[in-house]
């Protein structure tokens, strides 16, 4: 890679031009479509928080937040990197997909199973400190939707590993308007209770990986045969990654289950309306993430280079965002979810902040991805999930969601500087060189994607 500083000041726009270009092109082609069809999720997705909020209140939402992070957090346990390895094993060769399927599928529900009983044990030996005030019913739909979430994220991989984003972005849409339909005939029209609300909402949700999976086998030849070489490969290879998916998953939800642990079923709701305030905007470096890692996968050469101008780019979208978002975050939650969710506008300004710092980690994390997660990178969320379960333990008694939501912004600043000073390893770079979009970059912004035509 050639000197950022020569690069940006000395070699004439003919040379960096075309090939930023191409970079634009290329990498924001996929992602763009990605972020449209996630924003058109979440806005889908907003709408059942809505409903769910307005008809039962904080402990509703509190009730439904469980009922997926849970699931959520079983995955992250026992996924054994198998997803991460998927998309990696797929971008170097297109002609294991049929194997991989199988191998998925098999693990999938094996894995699943394990971790759905695993689950099942806590909640008969402790189940405060995981299910908190959740009684057996909601327990039950928790763990049955666990070998489901495993389906889903192994199938996902392969759509990703393949650059296929559409198919299963137009499924999880279907799906969500699906839910929305029903919801509004349960609430508006048939007052159904919300144990049943949430039975049907589980039901629907595990109907989207059943589609996946006949789909990609459908699609495919010559799959039935597990492949045990195949199996021990991808965990091997996808070890690191699990490691660093899972410290990096306990350190963002960690203060969910400790709130809940902690506190009540209601602040859990309050809480986790910031937290999906702070997800939407997290969605657009998660949907640039899927798109840059099979891109700089290929591209080893280049990869560092087109990660930090991706995380110039972002950075620069994120401060517009999380600005307007800060600005209308009060009446915007006040409005459509009312009063009683007033406690959580505090706590969704905190997090703004500290999703910025979030999502800058994510970009960067694509780069050490692609160098097959050394041990340095796979450790650097060790002392911030340290850090971050011990600033809850201590001060969430004391003051509540506030003191979650500044934990986790301490945290996520922590992270950030330790993939920075991580980076340097690998090449001097300035701080600017990941937050400040260089001068040729914004002309090219202005002229491509801004003319008005």
């Amino acid at each position: 890679m050639v000197v950022y500083v020569l690069w940006e000041h000395v070699v004439p726009v003919q040379f960096w031009a075309p090939r930023l270009i191409y970079f634009m092109n290329t990498l924001f082609k996929n992602s763009i479509i990605n972020i449209i069809f996630r924003i058109c999720i979440s806005i889908s997705f907003g709408i059942i928080l809505i409903l769910i909020s307005r008809a039962f209140g904080s402990e509703g939402k509190g009730i439904f937040t469980l009922l997926y992070f849970i699931p959520l957090l079983a995955f992250n346990l026992g996924n054994l990197g198998i997803t991460n390895a998927n998309i990696y094993y797929i971008t170097q060769n297109k002609t294991i997909i049929n194997k991989i399927l199988y191998n998925s599928l098999i693990e999938g529900l094996c894995l699943g199973c394990i971790f759905m009983i695993i689950f099942f044990i806590i909640a008969q030996v402790c189940p405060q400190w995981l299910y908190g005030d959740l009684n057996n019913y909601y327990i039950w739909l928790a763990l049955l939707a666990i070998p489901f979430m495993f389906l889903e994220k192994f199938t996902q991989s392969i759509f990703i590993g393949k650059q296929e984003f559409t198919f299963f972005n137009i499924l999880t849409l279907l799906d969500k308007l699906l839910i929305i339909f029903i919801l509004l005939l349960q609430i508006y029209i048939w007052k159904t209770p919300i144990q049943y609300i949430l039975l049907t909402y589980t039901i629907i949700t595990i109907i989207l990986p059943i589609i996946f999976i006949i789909y990609l086998v459908l699609t495919q030849q010559n799959i039935w045969k597990f492949d045990w070489n195949l199996f021990k490969n991808r965990v091997y290879l996808g070890l690191r990654a699990f490691l660093t998916g899972l410290f990096g998953f306990l350190v963002i939800r960690s203060d969910i289950f400790l709130i809940n642990a902690l506190k009540t079923i209601g602040d859990v709701g309050l809480y986790s309306l910031a937290v999906n305030f702070t997800d939407e905007i997290m969605l657009i470096a998660s949907s640039i993430s899927l798109a840059l890692f099979p891109y700089i996968n290929e591209r080893q050469e280049q990869s560092l280079e087109t990660t930090l101008k991706t995380a110039r780019l972002l950075s620069l979208f994120l401060i517009i965002v999380l600005s307007i978002s800060i600005i209308f975050a009060k009446p915007v939650i006040l409005y459509f979810f009312g009063a009683q969710f007033v406690g959580s506008i505090t706590s969704f300004y905190i997090l703004a902040i500290a999703i910025y710092f979030l999502s800058l980690c994510t970009i960067i994390s694509q780069f050490f991805a692609s160098k097959g997660f050394p041990w340095n990178a796979v450790l650097i969320w060790l002392p911030g999930l340290i850090i971050n379960i011990v600033l809850n333990l201590i001060y969430i008694p004391r003051f509540g969601i506030i003191a979650a939501a500044l934990s986790s912004l301490f945290v996520y600043f922590l992270t950030f500087v330790f993939y920075f000073i991580l980076l340097q390893s690998y090449q001097h770079i300035k701080i600017k060189e990941i937050l400040i979009p260089s001068r040729q970059e914004l002309i090219l912004l202005k002229n491509k994607y801004l003319r008005i035509h």
